[in-house]
C-alpha cells in the first residue's frame, strides 16, 4: 500500500485535478486510522468531478460510516451529496443498506428531504 501512496502521490504533481487519482489515494488509505487525510483526499476527487456520479458516490459512501468524525460543513455538503444521488433507484436502495449497516438511518433522516430511503 505505501508503494501504490507514493505512485499516487508522484501522478498527482502531473494531475493534481484528477478525480480518480484523488480517489484512488484514498483507498490507499482505508484500512489507515488516519481517515483525515483519505477524506481530504476524496473531497478533491469529488471537488475536480461535481458530475461524476461514480465519484460523487464515492465520495458519499467514504463519509457516511466515519459520520461523527466529520465537521458540520462536511456533514451539511454529504447530505447534498446524498440528496442528488438518491433520486436514482439503484443508488438509492445501496444508500439505504449503507445507512442500515452503519446505524445511521435515524441520524441521516432526519436531515434528509422526505424520500424514499428513510421510509421504514
Amino acid at each position: 500500500m505505501e508503494l501504490a501512496k507514493k505512485h499516487y502521490h508522484l501522478a498527482l504533481k502531473e494531475q493534481p485535478n484528477n478525480p480518480y487519482l484523488w480517489s484512488g489515494l484514498a483507498k490507499t488509505d482505508r484500512a489507515s486510522q488516519k481517515k483525515l487525510h483519505s477524506l481530504k483526499a476524496m473531497a478533491q476527487a469529488s471537488h475536480y468531478a461535481p458530475n461524476d456520479i461514480s465519484i460523487q458516490k464515492q465520495t458519499v459512501f467514504w463519509k457516511l460510516p466515519i459520520w461523527n468524525q466529520l465537521n458540520h460543513q462536511q456533514q451539511k455538503e454529504t447530505i447534498n451529496q446524498l440528496n442528488i444521488l438518491i433520486s436514482n433507484n439503484k443508488t438509492r436502495s445501496q444508500f439505504k443498506a449503507l445507512l442500515n449497516k452503519n446505524n445511521q438511518k435515524k441520524i441521516i433522516c432526519s436531515k434528509l428531504e422526505k424520500t424514499t430511503i428513510c421510509k421504514p
